[in-house]
């Protein structure tokens, strides 16, 4: 117990001794500077010059990336999705850009100005019958793009053939993730090929299983999940 006090009381000594002599350090700081500039004002400034510059910069570059339309040539469907897709890409950089401070540069287009001219005139004149081009909104030529864009179901006699080309497991990734993977792809080939209407029943969410697990690879897990799937179909009919 004895020997416990005598080294809290030497370890207390040499605390002592180490504020003492940091004060000491601290007093001989203070007196040096009372003769020499203070420096702490301009490298505040400086700092603050920096961040503004370093602001303004990056606002820059996120206008720049974000300040791209995107453009439409054609009503084909893959075009009309890949336009709509882009043009949703372009609004929320536009939206990160204003957050940044990018200000009234960052607002989106105008949709007329992203359309081929003459196929802006061919909608107007032959879909929308629209004569005054000054009436035209984005709403309104969005609104069309996208009826086209559901009128339009010729894939669907191919979409066995599509799915198998197109839907591919990523070996590169994790297990869990792989699945997900497959069902995002899927998700996208249903929106770029509208087949919406086929998958919403509970039968084309079966169908949409079955592709999925078409995908799987090695073919020993594919073989075993599709007898599964099988075995549950059967079960519960």
């Amino acid at each position: 117990m004895a020997n416990q006090m005598d080294s809290a009381s030497s370890l207390a000594e040499k605390l002592d001794g180490m504020e003492i002599e940091f004060a000491d350090q601290n007093t001989a700081a203070n007196l040096g500077s009372s003769s020499t500039p203070d420096r702490s004002t301009q490298t505040d400034s400086n700092h603050a010059v920096t961040s503004q510059l370093q602001t303004s910069q990056h606002s820059t570059s996120v206008l720049v990336r974000a300040n791209d339309p995107p453009t439409l040539t054609s009503l084909e469907i893959t075009d009309i999705v890949t336009f709509m897709n882009k043009y949703e890409n372009y609004k929320r950089h536009l939206d990160n850009a204003r957050r940044h401070g990018a200000g009234p540069s960052s607002y989106p287009q105008s949709v007329d100005t992203m359309i081929e001219p003459t196929l802006l005139d061919v909608s107007l004149d032959v879909h929308l019958d629209v004569s005054d081009r000054s009436s035209v909104t984005d709403q309104l030529l969005l609104k069309f793009l996208d009826e086209q864009r559901q009128s339009d179901t010729s894939s669907q006699i191919h979409m066995e053939d599509i799915v198998k080309s197109s839907l591919r497991i990523n070996l590169n990734i994790k297990p869990r993730a792989r699945i997900t993977d497959l069902f995002r792809q899927m998700k996208c080939l249903i929106r770029d090929h509208n087949w919406s209407a086929m998958f919403d029943s509970a039968l084309g969410k079966k169908q949409m299983i079955k592709f999925i697990i078409g995908a799987l690879r090695p073919k020993r897990l594919r073989n075993l999940w599709m007898k599964r799937y099988r075995l549950c179909l059967h079960k519960f009919r």
